[in-house]
């Protein structure tokens, strides 16, 4: 694991490529690329294996979910008032990553 983060320079962006509440828990796809702080497409593509520590209003995430490709699709509870859930990735910033939210996640 440790390799995919002491070989690359820089680190990843974890893109919520789309987010469904249900009446429980909340469907969630994700995207990695490389970030670069210029803004501009990187040349080549890199894959982490990234520990996202996920909070919902339903759990704590103490436990990390492996993102080890570029691509993942998970579930997550998320309780069972709808009207206050939320999914929080990156948990106390354990991670050295950037997050992007759909625009009806923020």
């Amino acid at each position: 694991m440790m390799s995919s983060w002491t070989e690359k320079m820089g680190f990843p962006l974890v893109e919520v490529k789309s987010c469904t509440f249900g009446a429980s828990s909340a469907k969630l796809t994700l995207e990695q690329s490389w970030f670069l702080a210029s803004g501009e497409v990187p040349a080549e593509e890199k894959v982490w294996n990234i520990p996202l520590f996920i909070r919902t209003c339903g759990s704590e995430g103490k436990e990390p979910t492996m993102m080890t490709a570029k691509t993942m699709d998970i579930e997550v509870p998320i309780g069972s008032v709808a009207d206050t859930a939320f999914v929080l990735i990156n948990d106390g910033v354990r991670t050295p990553m950037r997050v992007a939210y759909t625009a009806e996640m923020r």
